[in-house]
């Protein structure tokens, strides 16, 4: 978090829900035509923090449906951290439903800056993360504050809220809970309006229902909130 701050001061949240916006999107269109991403991840969702275009890359690896011929190329490259349970569990074809579950693995590290299957010990590995998804331990799934050194959940609106344990909680039991793009898309684009700034630092944006400033809370040695920031 401090490095983004560093390196690009005005992507704020508000930004972020544009990026996010913006990608939910993109995955809108090619789940419309039964294209499939596949292996997403935060090194192959690229964003241009001036102009807040999105980018996709690693291209060859979807999986593309030829609507024409009726022929399906399945996706040929997941990574283990950004894969569903029932991927790991049964193997289970690399489908829109793994997209949606990356997708919401990679709005969490947007906006939270931590993946949602891991906490912040030096201990976590890949292995471990990939338990922890198997068993369903969402970072969030006891409630909003899961320990010191994280934002709240409050810090991003209840619609968002709401989606994210729908893709995490509802979408580990049953795949077809998970959100929809189109889902995504409108829940960031409506809660954008929603957002407020802090009294206190310019920096710290947050969803106007929390009761104050999630950011304040933290440390800021890790997240850069404090006013020099």
């Amino acid at each position: 978090p401090k490095l983004r701050i560093r390196d690009h001061p005005g992507l704020d949240l508000f930004s972020m829900h544009v990026l996010a916006e913006r990608l939910a999107k993109a995955f809108s269109k090619l789940h419309k035509v039964g294209h499939v991403v596949g292996d997403l991840k935060d090194t192959n969702a690229l964003f241009d923090p001036d102009t807040l275009r999105v980018f996709l890359i690693d291209t060859d690896s979807f999986g593309i449906t030829d609507n024409n011929g009726g022929i399906r190329y399945p996706a040929d490259a997941t990574t283990p951290d950004w894969s569903p349970r029932e991927y790991h569990e049964k193997q289970t074809e690399v489908g829109i439903a793994h997209d949606l579950f990356s997708l919401a693995v990679l709005y969490h590290w947007l906006l939270f800056a931590v993946h949602p299957f891991t906490g912040l010990t030096t201990e976590d590995n890949e292995g471990m993360t990939v338990n922890a998804i198997c068993q369903g331990r969402w970072l969030y799934c006891d409630g909003p504050n899961p320990n010191p050194v994280l934002p709240s959940i409050e810090v991003v609106a209840p619609e968002l809220q709401h989606l994210f344990t729908r893709a995490f909680r509802d979408g580990h039991r049953g795949p077809n809970a998970r959100p929809s793009a189109e889902e995504w898309e409108a829940a960031f684009y409506e809660a954008r309006f929603d957002l407020k700034w802090c009294d206190e630092h310019a920096r710290h944006v947050y969803d106007r229902h929390a009761s104050r400033c999630p950011w304040c809370a933290l440390e800021h040695e890790r997240w850069g909130t404090g006013r020099s920031a």
